[in-house]
């Protein structure tokens, strides 16, 4: 590949880094779609002038982005050397009255970032003029300039479109993506897996991998959705939870397993060797998804999963969780549960436990939990 060649795809690679931040930000905010590289039209049929990245946000303006990942010498960002992107952001600006436009870069914007901080700290267009320092003369004349046939259509002023403008220093892009990957795992579980495929599916939609079906109701190409995200986090085997600590985990999974433990299995306070313990271990150490133990009622079981858990728990090396069906075999709903000894948010615990260790969860009295819904249903589709 051309040297030109490194720095287009580098630059690909940073326009589909911004919109994985706002991709992430769409669990929290009320964002209904990215499109990434727009050839759409506006209301007037003109065609979409910054294109880069476009954010729809429910009952809110629509964002634009412009993603220059570095000046061409790593200087400062001026008007002059901005001046084609700044074009198309006052025409962009013009046509849709209430958007707000993003230049997004790892360079910083220079006196072109002053200026428009100044504008933000000022009531109105009157304000902003009075007193108007020196330093500004000039990249207000450039600016004046530049958008002088957007603010002619517009009817607009320097500072309504000031307003409206945003210049945003990121940090270099590995840098930013590995912060985007800490965000997503205060959200979601399997972070890293979930982050590569979503920027690969970024990328995907920005090559127009993806057509979105045809007929009246497809979507736009280049359009990714907040329910294609959700679709995504499952193919990953992500679940949405907050982050927890190794303590908070550990403390719930101890307190949860000391329920229905009190469980007589000595004779004479003797403790009968069972050849099937050591049999479990050797099962347990090959690590498979599964195992079931099954047999008539009275013969043990549960006095050998206990066994089990005991010698399990000496290991801090996993995490190992002990459910006694019977215990919860009563309980109506959630609330009844938790008083009961249930954690709250149980799956969504393993599912943590699991980024930092192995996980054994042991359940006994299956057949029993099973008629308890709908946590039986749940209980199976940790067993699957």
């Amino acid at each position: 590949m051309s040297g030109a060649g490194v720095h287009s795809s580098r630059g690909d690679g940073y326009q589909i880094t911004i919109a994985a931040d706002w991709a992430i930000r769409a669990l929290s905010e009320s964002i209904d779609w990215i499109e990434l590289d727009s050839t759409d039209v506006d209301a007037l049929g003109q065609r979409i002038a910054v294109d880069d990245v476009i954010i729809a946000r429910t009952h809110e303006p629509r964002i634009y982005c412009q993603c220059k990942k570095n000046h061409p010498t790593h200087s400062s960002w001026t008007v002059s050397s901005l001046h084609d992107d700044l074009e198309k952001a006052g025409r962009q600006l013009a046509s849709d009255s209430e958007a707000w436009v993003y230049f997004y870069s790892q360079n910083n914007f220079g006196e072109l970032s002053v200026f428009q901080e100044h504008a933000s700290t000022q009531p109105n267009a009157k304000a902003f003029s009075t007193d108007l320092p020196d330093r500004f003369h000039k990249i207000q004349a450039d600016l004046a300039q530049c958008w002088s046939l957007s603010l002619s259509k517009a009817k607009a002023t320097i500072f309504q479109f000031l307003r409206r403008l945003r210049f945003q220093v990121t940090e270099h892009m590995e840098d930013l993506r590995s912060k985007q990957v800490a965000r997503l795992a205060q959200d979601v579980t399997q972070s890293e897996q979930a982050y590569k495929l979503l920027t690969a599916q970024l990328d995907a939609v920005t090559r127009r991998f993806e057509t979105g079906g045809s007929g009246a109701g497809a979507r736009p190409t280049g359009r990714f959705t907040r329910n294609d995200l959700l679709q995504l986090l499952e193919s990953a085997g992500s679940i949405r939870t907050p982050s927890r600590s190794e303590a908070e985990i550990d403390h719930h999974f101890r307190t949860a397993s000391a329920v229905g433990r009190v469980w007589r299995r000595t004779i004479r306070k003797g403790v009968l060797p069972r050849r099937a313990l050591g049999e479990l271990f050797e099962l347990i150490e090959a690590k498979p998804k599964t195992i079931l133990i099954h047999d008539a009622p009275g013969y043990g079981k549960t006095c050998l999963l206990l066994d089990c858990v005991e010698r399990l728990e000496i290991c801090p090396s996993r995490f190992v969780l002990f459910v006694q069906g019977r215990s919860y075999a009563h309980c109506k709903n959630e609330h009844e549960r938790i008083a009961a000894g249930l954690p709250p948010n149980l799956f969504e615990l393993i599912a943590r436990a699991a980024e930092y260790r192995d996980v054994i969860v042991i359940i006994d009295s299956l057949d029993v939990l099973s008629l308890a819904q709908p946590l039986g249903s749940r209980i199976f589709s940790v067993v699957d």
